[in-house]
Order: structure tokens, then C-alpha cells, then sequence
């Protein structure tokens, strides 16, 4: 492993000393260190001392090397040779100092000095694993200690500092350390693991499954293996300060239990359980090795169950119960229980537990002094974190503060500061009633509360109106206006207007009241807007729009065999006053389904408008509170219709309060397609219908700045036809970015509608920098939408959940999508719950692999999706932007892998001209799957090339003949040890340097021929 290991001394000088064996634990720090070697990962956070004064500097070295000289530990080095850690002890003699002097300026340098000697690496070469920074700033010095947890654990830095004061005060007060005896305090050799305590700890663990603690909130990022971490504090409320009290009072438990239920709750908030374990560190030295410096902790998995009927009281005796009897058995290291655990798919993570609570009573509070110098102790964070999440909670006077220690390949800044608050606001509500059931317990915090209820907060838009009321408006203002254009002939809002109240007085005639349901079939155009306004004015409810081919449904109540349709014979209503030509418009299908069984025609729209003789005037069709369409996804009223209309013109109007023209087109039927119906009319534009003869380009040619709806594949074929595009872009399906950027670059404003049954219920704006997908989405007037968990409960910002839409007293609907709540108020759409994936221990979103694949510059499209080949592998099919060449598939899946955590890089990426697509022109995800699954059984993986080389590593390694391409390592008899081999003969054969992280994520010897020919193209 390098010529460090052979020598005969290290590179500081220390000589080699007497060999002893090393334990489990010290091995495992070193396999962390080959897993993620970033050279700090098994640093511990420094401690600085700030003195009022100035530190002598050879007492300071001499009181150093008498600590070194004292404990054993401090004097055991490590080096590996031959593949294996090997521990040695330096004798007394040959202990040198380790103290760093330097003078800083300000002090900014000195933050900066402090964390650089604090992250420095300590290489495993046979020198020390500690060193002592002397750093003179001002008038006053800092004493910095940085060390490595093989040789330290937190106790020890209390140990090391309080000797450390002592010596350095004798050593001013004119003692000679140098020739001084030194007690030598021996390393401490912790014993066996007790058979009773692994029976224990089997018992515990029977049945675990180690993703029960995975939460719904954060994100796992490229390289989220590693140990990039920071941290973030929060003291304790006065109130959740007062509940802690009065708990040990009210349910007999110390602080350190209620607490730590309080973090179970917190988790099972978020996502784990109802069975899952916390990591709980646990000092086991005994009463004579109490102050023996050296990695003396255990960390135990603390297997708790969070769930079922049980009181704040029942689950707070049941924590303290687990919590004892754990300690009872903490001589058992969590390395020791590994083997035995079960596996995780790809991550190196322990696969017990992902969250840490660390109970610190009354550190920090003990004053020091050097010499006649008063110090005060402060932190220095290492930046890296091993765990998801670790709460470290320490009292302070008049309270408790909990610093939060966070992966932030997996959390945000803000989550933490979330989850750390609602630890408060929990713990507050804990102490509320002890016999409250747990499942009453909430976990919001007043930011949750006050972000929903803003984002549902009503807009003012002025009084409730309704768009017949609009439309009537404008028919007053600006009678002679256009309103609709269809087939190159113009229609007036005072010719609209009147047919529409005629349509309206037709209904009545034929029985409709307030109130009544009327089904419409249409086709874009006059006689579609016609006939809904007719509905409305009569004071009906419309049903949902059926597309022309398709026989309306059946009236409510009527027998649907009785209906009397024209193209079977039956009658079909037309009303047109004597002696008016009619506007010819083609016999485009349009027709209302009425309660009674027939079917009508809403009256043609006359050429030369007559008299308005009130005829069709309803209060109800006034009435903003009444509904003006039934829909599956629920009811929407007239004045939130209209309010939409608002909401979409503030977005979309090119100028406040000004007109947006709209092109109306495809089959009818959709939801979505409301605002090219209806904002036109509410802003005073114009909706321009195109005909069966006419084509798409020639129209938006003659409207070059008119709103369109349209599917991707539709706006990159404009985008190559070269059709002015400088208008609103709705788009039918989430934009790929370098569509949103070519639209974006040719004039256009993107939006994606958000629909269900009843219609909009949000509306994504590509106006948001920081919205990279154009996944942020604020609900319209009139809907509320919840993030919920499994169980039906809301969950609050941050937290990944299926979003739920309702409207008015409806019932909330699945949307089928997965999201979370922004601090802004909006929802960020995260993709289809239905296509989510949970492969190599993370959670995928097939969405946003296919965005981050279309950032590429020659994507124009792509869809992701997952198959079986062995095991189940993530295909890739790309679309190449028109006039592009096409982009090099390897190129692709490195793309990915910069971007994407390892669970979610394709094992395969296909080129193609087209992507499926179904008959409105969304991908068709069948399509690609059968696709897909060709490729997949029959291409080599990316990397095909170091497959059969692989295969035969994974064979001899695990003494087996029957793995191919596809088996997985560590289900196939694999482990971190064997992992290690894996990499070294990897490197030894090939020249590719693997880090041991790839062997977890890619466990396969397909998926890790992929990443070495990865490795290869980016070097």
C-alpha cells in the first residue's frame, strides 16, 4: 500500500515500536477511511482554548509531550501493510513534540487557521494522531487540539485539557516535565463482548429492517456518500425548558429519556417507523479506567417501536425501559452486531441506524485555567458528519441547546433549522397531557403553520365575479371587439353575448333550472363557448367536456339508452329568431345533454346582433357562491373560475391588467385547456380557434404573441419550423430544461398547468431562477392543497408526501404526485408517486433523472424507466435536440453521475430519434419500458468491456462459479473487508482507482464496469 509502511520510522521521526493487535472497532475507522477517503473523516472536532494572555511557549511543549509520554494511547500509531492496520506502541523515549506555533493577523485568519488544522488529515504512516496548535492573535493566545477518533473519543478531550492545564501550571511554576516520573496510564484494552450481551443485542434486532428509519425529508445528492457535513444549534424554548421539568415530576423519567423520546416522535414525523433504531453513544469505561484517554464509546442501536394506541406516558416508560436495558449491554460495539445486521443495498452506512441522539449533561461548564490564564472552550467542527442526523443536546444554563450535526448530501440547512424547531414545538406538546394518545401529538412549528396558510390565503382580485358577468361586461364597453376567430371569420363579444343568453333561454324552454346538471360535447370554437355560457346563464352546472367522437353521458336520473342523439335519428333543439341569418359555422358535433334526455344546439351566433331583451337573466348565473362546473376531481365554483382567470392574467398578461389572446386547438376535453377558452374573454383577448383545415404554425404565424398549449414534443418541433414563439408556453407535462432555455431564448414565458378533474388547480412559472425544472407550483383560488403522509396526515414544509387537491367541501383528491411545501408557499412537484423508485437503498424520481439528462445541451427529451435484467436496471431513452448531433451515451451517464446520487445513474442510455408518444403527446412510458427491456437483455452496460473481468473478481472473492453481469455483491456472500480486496485488485489489474463507496453503489459487475469506464472518460 506504499513505501510509508516500510519503513522504519515515520516520516515525523517517531520510531517503530512493539506491534499490537488491533480491535474491530479501530478497523472499521480505518475500512471508513477507504471508503470515503476526503483524509478527515475520522477527525474529531477540535477544541480551542481562548486564553486572556500569552501562553509560555516551552512550558506549553513540555507539558505536551508529558501528556504524551503519560498515556499509552496517545503513543499508539497505526500503519497498514500488506492490505491490514497494524497498531504499534512508541516508547517513551522517542515521544517528540507535536505543538504547531503560529503567529495570525485577524481574526478571520485565525477561523480559517483553526479549521484548516483541525480538518488536516492524519495519515495512517506511523506517526502521532494528535497535534497541538499554539495560535497568537491580538492579545490573546489559542491552544487548538486536533486529533484522530482512533486514539480519542470526547471524554478524552476533557481528560486531555484538565492534565493539560495541570502540567502546563506546573511547568510555569518552574517544574522540570523533562526529568519528572511520569504514572503511566496503560492503553485500555476493551474486553470480549459478553455472550449474554450479543444474545441481547440478537434479541433486539430480530427481524430489523434497516430502511424503517429512512425519512421523507432531504435529498440524497452526487457523491452522498460522503462525509460532507455541518452543523446548526437551537436552544430550547422556555416552555419545552418547563415540560422537561415537570416531566421528571409528572412521568418519573430523567431528562436524557423524555428527550430522546421526543427525538423518536420527531423521526416517526418525518418518515421513520413505526419500528425503526437511533444510534446512542454510550462512554463504557468502567470506575478504574475512568480517566484513560482513547476511543472508548459505544454506539448502540436503540431499537424503538413508535406507533399503536398507546399515551405520552406509555411511550415514555417504554423508552426509558429500552433505554436501560441497552445500557445494561452497551460492552457490545456496533461493529461487533454488523456482520449480523441486515444489508443495505448500495450505501457503506451502518445498516442499523442513519440518526444519533447524544445526551451531554454539564459539558463545557467546568472553568479552565492555565496558569494564571482563564480559557474559555469553544468548538471547532470538523464539516463532516457520519450519520443523516445527530442531535448533540448539552444543558446551559437556565436550559438545554441542541446542536444538530447533519449529512449534507441528504439535508438542507433550512430542514435542520425546521426539524430542530418542531423538536421544540414537540417536546412542548408533549407536556401538554401525559394521556394524550401519541398519535395526537403534533409536530408542526409556527413556520409550517404560517407558510400553508399563506399560500391558501385569498388573493385580492376585488369582489366575487363570475365570467358570464365578465364577458356581459365587455359586451357593454367594447360591443364591437373580437371575441373569438375561427376559420378566418371573426365573432364580436355583442354577438357572442347574444347567442349565449339565447342558448341560455333554450335550456329554460326545455326544462333546465338552477342548479342542473348539462353535459357538453364541443370542438374549439363559437359553439362551444356558447353553449357553457348558455349552462351558466341558465344557472346549470356543466359537466365535463367529452371530446367529439364520444357519445355524451347520460343525463342524471335519465336512462342513458333513452337518449335522443341526431346522428341516431332523434331530435336536436335549434332556436334562431325568423327572418336573421345565421353565422355559418361548420356542423362541428357541439351539443348539451339536458336532465330530460334530449339533446340540444346552442343557437348560432348571429351575423348582425338584435335587441338585448334580458332573455336568459339569472340571479343564479350571478351568483359567485354557485358552481359552474362538476368534475372528478370535485366541484368549481363561479367565483373561483373566475378568480383563476385572475390569478393565470397576472401571470401571463404580457402587461398589467392588459388583454392575452389565446390559440385554442386539439381535442377538447381537457381540463388544462381553460385558460385558452376562457382567459381571452376575461381579459378582453381574443380566443383564436384552430379549424380541422387549418394548420397549427399558419395560426400562431398570423397571432405571433397569442398564449399556446402544447405538449414538449410540439414545442420543439415549432422551435425547429422557426415559428415565432414570443408568447406565453403552456406546456402539458414538465418542461425539459434545454426546452425551457431554447423557449425562454426565442421570446417565450413556459408555464406548466397543473390539472386534475375539476380543472387548474396550479400554475409552474419558468419566471423563478432558483425553480431549475420548473417544479414550483402555488395553488389558484379556490383549491387547497395538502402534502400528506401514508396514513392521511399533513405533513409540513420540507417533507415529501402525495399531493392532495380539494375544492370547496369535496373531498381531497390524489393528484398522483409526490411533493413538498417551499418556505414561499409553493409546492415542489418532485415527480409521479406511481414512478417512484426505491433501488440501492435510496428513494429515485425517474423525473428527475429525465431532467437532469435534458440539462445536457444535445437532449432534447428524455424518459427514464426501470426494468428487470438480473437485477433491476434504470434505462435512459434520449431524444437529440433537432439539428444536433447525437450526444455519446457514455458521455450521458457521466453526465448523471456528477449530478445524481449512484442509485439513480442508468445503467444504459439509448439515443433515439423519437420518443413514443401517446395520441395527445405525452411520452408513452410502456412504449419505452418494452423498449427498454430490449436494451437491457440484450446491450452491454456501459463499460460492457470490464464485465467479464469483474464477474471473475466476484467469483473468487465470494468462492462461487454462478455469478454473472447482474448479481449483487453483498447479497451474493460480499462484505466491506472483501469490498476493500475488491478495490485493490481492481487497481492492481486494471490502473482504475475505485473508491470503495463505488463498490456500494454500483454492487454489480455491470453497474461497476460502468463506473471505471466513467472513471476513464473523466480522467
Amino acid at each position: 500500500m506504499g513505501s510509508p509502511e516500510s519503513t522504519e520510522t515515520s516520516r515525523h521521526g517517531w520510531p517503530r515500536g512493539e506491534t499490537r493487535p488491533v480491535s474491530r472497532k479501530e478497523e472499521a475507522l480505518w475500512l471508513l477511511e477507504r471508503l470515503v477517503p476526503d483524509g478527515s473523516a475520522n477527525n474529531v472536532p477540535g477544541a480551542a482554548i481562548r486564553v486572556a494572555g500569552r501562553l509560555a511557549r516551552q512550558p506549553l511543549e513540555d507539558a505536551v509531550v508529558a501528556l504524551l509520554r503519560r498515556h499509552e494511547a496517545l503513543r499508539t500509531v497505526f500503519r497498514v501493510a500488506d492490505g491490514a492496520l497494524v497498531k504499534e506502541l512508541v516508547p517513551q523515549h522517542a515521544v517528540t513534540s507535536v505543538v504547531e506555533r503560529r503567529e495570525v493577523g485577524d481574526q478571520d485568519e485565525l477561523r480559517s487557521v483553526l479549521a484548516e488544522f483541525v480538518l488536516r488529515p492524519f495519515p495512517l504512516d506511523g506517526g502521532p494522531l494528535l497535534r497541538v496548535g499554539h495560535f497568537t492573535v491580538g492579545d490573546g493566545d489559542v491552544l487548538c487540539l486536533a486529533v484522530h477518533h482512533l486514539v480519542f473519543d470526547a471524554m478524552s478531550t476533557s481528560i486531555f485539557l484538565e492534565e493539560l492545564a495541570v502540567a502546563y501550571g506546573a511547568a510555569v511554576g518552574g517544574h522540570d516535565l523533562t526529568t519528572a516520573p511520569v504514572d503511566v496510564v496503560p492503553a485500555w484494552p476493551e474486553p470480549e463482548t459478553g455472550e449474554a450481551s450479543l444474545a441481547f443485542w440478537r434479541k433486539h434486532l430480530d427481524g430489523f429492517d434497516p430502511y424503517a428509519a429512512r425519512l421523507w425529508v432531504g435529498d440524497r445528492t452526487a457523491g452522498g456518500d460522503s462525509l460532507a457535513g455541518s452543523t446548526t444549534s437551537h436552544l430550547l424554548s422556555p416552555e419545552a425548558v418547563a415540560v422537561l421539568r415537570d416531566c421528571r415530576r409528572q412521568l418519573r423519567a430523567p431528562d436524557a429519556v423524555v428527550l430522546l423520546a421526543a427525538y423518536y416522535l420527531l423521526l416517526a414525523r418525518h418518515g421513520a417507523g413505526p419500528d425503526f433504531a437511533v444510534g446512542l453513544p454510550v462512554n463504557i469505561r468502567g470506575p478504574l479506567t475512568q480517566r484513560t484517554i482513547g476511543y472508548h464509546v459505544n454506539i448502540l442501536p436503540l431499537r424503538n417501536r413508535v406507533g399503536g394506541e398507546r399515551t405520552v406516558r406509555e411511550f415514555v416508560r417504554d423508552t426509558r425501559d429500552v433505554f436501560l436495558e441497552a445500557i445494561g449491554h452497551a460492552d457490545a460495539p456496533v461493529d461487533v452486531l454488523m456482520p449480523e445486521a441486515p444489508r443495505l443495498d448500495s450505501s457503506w452506512r451502518s445498516a442499523l441506524f442513519r440518526h444519533v441522539f447524544n445526551y451531554l449533561p454539564g459539558r463545557g461548564t467546568s472553568p479552565i485555567r492555565f496558569g494564571d490564564l482563564p480559557g474559555r472552550l469553544e468548538v471547532v467542527e470538523t464539516g463532516s458528519s457520519k450519520f443523516d442526523l445527530e442531535f448533540v443536546i448539552a444543558t446551559v444554563p437556565d436550559g438545554y441547546e441542541v446542536k444538530a450535526v447533519y449529512s449534507t448530501a441528504v439535508h438542507t440547512e433550512r430542514n435542520v433549522e425546521l426539524l430542530l424547531r418542531r423538536y421544540d414545538a414537540l417536546l412542548t406538546e408533549l407536556g401538554r397531557d401525559p394521556e394524550q394518545r401519541l398519535a395526537e401529538v403534533g409536530a408542526w412549528c409556527p413556520e409550517d403553520l404560517a407558510a400553508v396558510d399563506a399560500a391558501h390565503a385569498p388573493h385580492p382580485y376585488g369582489p366575487p365575479r363570475t365570467l358570464p358577468a365578465v364577458v356581459a361586461a365587455r359586451a357593454t364597453a367594447t360591443p364591437d371587439a373580437v371575441a373569438v376567430e375561427e376559420n378566418g371569420r371573426t365573432l364580436t363579444y355583442a354577438a357572442l353575448w347574444q347567442a349565449s343568453r339565447a342558448t341560455a333561454a333554450l335550456l329554460r324552454e326545455h326544462g333546465v333550472t338552477p342548479g342542473d346538471q348539462v353535459s357538453v360535447r364541443t370542438t374549439p370554437g363559437a359553439a362551444g363557448l356558447t353553449a357553457l355560457l348558455g349552462v351558466w346563464l341558465a344557472g346549470a352546472v356543466s359537466e365535463p367536456v367529452a371530446p367529439v367522437g364520444c357519445c355524451p353521458p347520460a343525463a342524471p336520473g335519465a336512462d342513458a339508452g333513452t337518449s335522443r342523439i341526431a346522428a341516431d335519428g332523434g331530435p336536436v333543439e335549434q332556436a334562431a329568431a325568423d327572418g336573421e341569418t345565421s353565422w355559418d359555422a361548420p356542423d362541428d358535433g357541439t351539443a348539451l345533454l339536458v336532465p330530460d334526455g334530449r339533446v340540444l344546439r346552442p343557437v348560432p351566433v348571429s351575423s348582425r346582433p338584435g335587441e338585448d331583451d334580458e332573455a336568459g337573466d339569472s340571479v343564479g348565473a350571478y351568483d359567485p357562491d354557485t358552481v359552474a362546473a362538476h368534475g372528478a376531481g370535485g366541484a368549481i365554483g363561479h367565483a373561483d373560475l373566475a378568480a383563476l382567470m385572475g390569478a393565470l392574467a397576472e401571470e401571463l398578461a404580457a402587461e398589467p391588467g392588459g388583454p392575452v389572446d389565446a390559440v385554442w386547438h386539439g381535442a377538447p376535453g381537457c381540463a388544462s385547456q381553460l385558460p385558452e377558452m376562457w382567459l381571452p374573454l376575461a381579459t378582453g383577448g381574443r380566443v383564436v380557434a384552430v379549424g380541422a383545415g387549418e394548420s397549427l404554425p399558419t395560426v400562431l404565424e398570423r397571432h405571433p404573441a397569442a398564449l399556446l398549449r402544447a405538449a414538449p414534443g410540439t414545442w420543439w418541433d415549432l422551435l425547429a419550423d422557426g415559428v415565432p414563439l414570443s408568447r406565453p408556453a403552456l406546456l402539458t407535462e414538465a418542461p425539459p430544461l434545454g426546452l425551457a432555455h431554447r423557449l425562454v431564448g426565442a421570446g417565450a414565458r413556459p408555464y406548466q398547468l397543473r390539472v386534475d378533474g375539476a380543472g387548474v388547480w396550479g400554475v409552474q412559472s419558468s419566471a423563478d431562477p432558483g425553480d431549475r425544472w420548473l417544479n414550483r407550483v402555488r395553488p389558484v383560488p379556490g383549491v387547497r392543497i395538502a402534502v400528506t403522509g401514508p396514513e392521511g396526515q399533513e405533513l409540513p414544509l420540507g417533507v415529501t408526501g402525495e399531493i392532495r387537491v380539494s375544492r370547496g367541501s369535496w373531498e381531497p383528491v390524489g393528484a398522483g404526485l409526490l411533493g413538498r411545501w417551499t418556505d414561499d408557499g409553493r409546492v415542489e412537484v418532485l415527480g409521479s408517486s406511481a414512478r417512484r423508485l426505491f433501488r440501492l437503498g435510496d428513494w429515485v424520481e425517474p423525473e428527475r433523472i429525465e431532467a437532469v439528462l435534458a440539462e445536457h445541451p444535445a437532449v432534447a427529451h428524455a424518459a427514464v424507466v426501470e426494468v428487470c435484467a438480473g437485477d433491476a436496471t434504470l434505462v435512459a431513452l434520449v431524444r437529440t435536440v433537432p439539428g444536433q448531433e447525437p450526444p455519446d451515451p457514455v458521455s450521458l451517464r457521466a453526465h448523471t453521475a456528477r449530478l445524481l446520487p449512484g442509485a439513480a445513474v442508468p445503467s444504459h442510455v439509448v439515443v433515439v430519434d423519437t420518443l413514443p408518444a401517446t395520441a395527445d403527446g405525452v411520452v408513452d412510458l410502456l412504449a419505452v419500458a418494452e423498449r427498454a427491456a430490449a436494451v437491457a437483455n440484450t446491450a452491454p452496460a456501459a463499460g460492457g468491456d470490464w464485465t467479464p473481468l469483474l464477474v471473475g473478481f466476484w467469483n473468487t472473492l465470494t468462492n462461487r462459479q454462478d455469478l454473472g453481469p447482474h448479481d449483487n455483491f453483498f447479497s451474493s456472500g460480499g462484505h466491506s473487508l472483501m469490498a476493500a480486496q475488491l478495490v485493490q485488485r481492481v487497481e492492481e489489474d486494471t490502473g482504475v482507482r475505485l473508491r470503495l463507496a463505488d463498490v456500494f453503489e454500483n454492487p454489480t459487475p455491470a453497474g461497476l464496469a460502468g463506473r471505471m469506464t466513467t472513471l476513464q472518460e473523466e480522467s
